[in-house]
């Protein structure tokens, strides 16, 4: 689990099996997840989370990491932003 002030941004989820891939699950502006889970197989709604708000990736190869990197950042930037302005000034000196 990945936080920013307490708050999580990013969650690694190993594989319950060895067949299994790892998985990410990543917060994300609502209409972006909806067609992020559209346009990719490895995408879905978050796995025990808001399903609007959260979406799960399977780390199987098939989403690329320059993806993948701006996906992680848009996360910890949204929950950055839904920290009380202390809060953020404080982890920003």
């Amino acid at each position: 689990m990945y936080k920013v002030a307490n708050k999580m941004f990013a969650l690694l989820g190993e594989p319950e099996r060895e067949s299994e891939q790892l998985r990410l699950t990543l917060k994300g502006p609502v209409l972006r997840n909806e067609l992020l889970v559209r346009d990719f197989a490895a995408i879905h709604p978050g796995y025990h989370m808001n399903k609007q708000h959260w979406i799960t990736i399977t780390l199987d190869g098939s989403v690329e990491v320059s993806l993948l990197e701006e996906l992680i950042a848009e996360s910890y930037e949204l929950v950055f932003m839904s920290l009380p302005r202390a809060v953020r000034e404080k982890i920003g000196a």
